[in-house]
């Protein structure tokens, strides 16, 4: 089993900061890419393609429900 490749996205530093720490401390996962807004996380998960997006819900510019409805309706 490989490497569990995520991406995190959100509007605020702190939380921002803390879930990205998090997802570095887990064995098997690592942190393929982290985005401030909804815009930047889709533009970063058509580039980087991670097997996981963690998305806040609340974010400028394009909240997560948003982004990730983009994300899925735009893969492969």
């Amino acid at each position: 089993m490989g490497t569990l490749r995520l991406l995190v996205a959100g509007a605020n530093e702190i939380a921002l900061k803390g879930m990205c720490a998090f997802v570095r401390e887990q064995p098997g996962w690592a942190l393929a890419g982290e985005a401030r807004d909804g815009r930047e996380a889709v533009k970063k998960t058509k580039q980087i393609k991670p097997d996981v997006a963690i998305m806040d819900i609340d974010m400028p510019s394009l909240n997560g429900l948003d982004a990730t409805n983009r994300e899925r309706c735009h893969e492969n």
